[in-house]
């Protein structure tokens, strides 16, 4: 079973289902979520990547820097703004697709 933390992380919630052993995974929906749930995980003295994994989006010059270093995925953010703006000001008629690079860190095991 995955948990996927949202935004704002329940840590109650969080905590609970990880005490139960029901997660084996966290996907933050974005690296500020999963940053957090790394901290949870502490809390719940269980060892990241060991009994739970986690995985957050954006890479942020925090997920680098956390304990274990978070694994994550970048996203062409400059690109995705741009496109943003052509929509709305009406200089492209429909979106377009973005590939994100996925980083590897420690959060994952491998």
């Amino acid at each position: 079973m995955t948990v996927v933390a949202g935004w704002p992380l329940d840590e109650g919630a969080l905590l609970d289902c990880l005490a139960r052993g029901e997660g084996t995974g966290i996907i933050g929906v974005d690296d500020s979520a999963a940053l957090l749930a790394l901290e949870v995980c502490k809390k719940a003295r269980l060892t990241v990547p060991k009994n739970v994994k986690v995985v957050g989006v954006d890479d942020s010059p925090l997920a680098a820097m956390s304990e274990p270093p978070l694994s994550t995925y970048r996203q062409p953010l400059d690109e995705m703004v741009e496109c943003a703006v052509d929509l709305a000001l009406g200089r492209r008629r429909q979106s377009r697709r973005f590939d994100a690079v996925f980083v590897p860190r420690s959060s994952l095991p491998g």
